[in-house]
């Protein structure tokens, strides 16, 4: 059976914090784009969440660049776990 977390959860991990560094952990996703296709990211960091929103900000692809903004419902993968609501 394929594992599983849920939104909430993944969430929460998004925003662990390393000791050493200080610096949010870094992790893998898959996000659904509007288009159907699935988009996978192998190293990101959380940047920002709007706890009361519908988004995060992530730092694709190793933090080259600024930071993305994602909705969260369309996370469907979290470090290779499926994500539900």
């Amino acid at each position: 059976m394929e594992r599983r977390i849920h939104l909430k959860h993944a969430l929460r991990q998004m925003q662990r914090m390393d000791a050493a560094t200080g610096r949010a952990v870094s992790f893998s996703f898959q996000y659904a784009k509007l288009d159907g296709t699935l988009k996978d990211y192998s190293r990101a960091r959380l940047s920002s969440i709007h706890a009361r929103g519908a988004t995060v900000n992530i730092l694709a692809d190793g933090g080259a660049g600024r930071p993305r903004t994602f909705r969260k419902v369309l996370i469907t993968r979290f470090n290779g776990m499926k994500v539900y609501i």
